[in-house]
């Protein structure tokens, strides 16, 4: 009978593959012909093209069959324009530049995109971006860093999240005054906000009550003003006519300053399950009352960031710790 490597089993290939480094791939596909075509798919599934360490297109167009994940922080050139990846499910596009329909056009051609993340030195996409993104049919994530939603698109951009189920804005710019939400948006499930002008606040807590499938929040500001305003209108919102605003809510982080006993107590207790939770600092926030909300979520809690909350004591920290049994993470 032929003799097989016992490096070559499939069954130690797969463990092999699974545990090794990715910086450690390319090394281990010089091993044998096995092991380059068991290795292969590893090396490509996650590529970056960056000034510092750029990947020759003739490279990628190789391999492009076996990416599904792009982060790209470079010029795109006309080289890489005509690149096709087949699979492609996650793309990250840092810094891009006012460059007409080219990038959204080339954003299109790839159906398989479930999650996009762009990032624009230029606040103005071009003008065809959102035609492009609603021609995606598995779009479920989206992120937008320092964008111009014109009022002109802003239909399209809230058609667009009516099929996404995750949604980060940060730092984007909607002209004043802002229209209204005009649809719900049952299928989003998580949202990230990161704004800077409160005059945005009203059409964003707009956008929070037409989403009832909601499951995680994150708030981040660096303006104690707008963190007051947001607050204020956030807490009432929680709890609303006797009834769970978001009854699926179990991940929230809040990264408020100023928040008070009063105000922490009444967002857990609107919160029917907790898996994860951050409340901004404030004097004397985490005392005995917020710690009685929160005994009915001990089975459930993963997550607990007190590390803003000096009023925690080291017996609270005991109880935690003792009775929170999937708790993974606790500052």
């Amino acid at each position: 009978m032929p003799s097989t490597n016992p490096l070559e089993l499939p069954e130690i290939l797969q463990n092999v593959a699974n545990y090794v480094v990715k910086r450690s791939l390319p090394t281990c596909a010089l091993v044998s012909n096995t092991w380059y075509q068991e290795f292969n798919p590893f090396i490509w599934k996650s590529i970056r093209l960056t000034k510092r360490k750029p990947t020759p297109p003739e490279a990628i167009q190789i391999h492009g069959h076996l990416v599904k994940i792009l982060f790209i922080s470079c010029t795109f050139s006309q080289e890489h324009l005509v690149l096709r990846f087949p699979r492609l499910v996650s793309l990250t596009m840092k810094d891009l530049v006012q460059d007409g329909p080219v990038t959204p056009q080339w954003i299109s051609q790839h159906p398989t995109i479930s999650q996009l993340s762009l990032s624009f030195f230029e606040r103005d996409p071009p003008e065809t971006l959102w035609d492009k993104l609603l021609e995606l049919p598995h779009l479920k994530c989206l992120t937008l860093i320092t964008i111009n939603i014109r009022k002109k698109y802003l239909q399209k951009f809230w058609q667009l999240c009516t099929q996404l189920e995750s949604l980060t804005l940060e730092s984007p710019s909607i002209p004043i005054p802002v229209t209204l939400v005009p649809m719900d948006f049952p299928s989003i499930k998580e949202i990230r906000l990161d704004i800077t002008g409160e005059k945005q606040l009203p059409m964003f807590l707009e956008l929070l009550q037409k989403c009832p499938g909601l499951t995680a929040f994150t708030w981040n500001s660096w303006s104690n003003d707008l963190d007051d305003a947001f607050r204020s209108s956030f807490v009432s919102l929680v709890v609303t006519k006797g009834r769970i605003l978001w009854p699926h809510l179990e991940r929230l982080v809040l990264k408020t300053w100023g928040t008070t006993h009063e105000e922490a107590c009444q967002i857990i207790g609107g919160m029917k399950r907790i898996v994860s939770l951050c409340i901004g600092s404030s004097q004397g926030l985490f005392g005995p009352n917020t710690v009685d909300q929160l005994r009915p979520h001990f089975l459930t809690l993963t997550e607990l960031d007190l590390a803003y909350n000096n009023n925690a004591t080291s017996a609270m920290a005991q109880e935690i710790l003792s009775s929170c049994l999937s708790l993974v993470a606790f500052r």
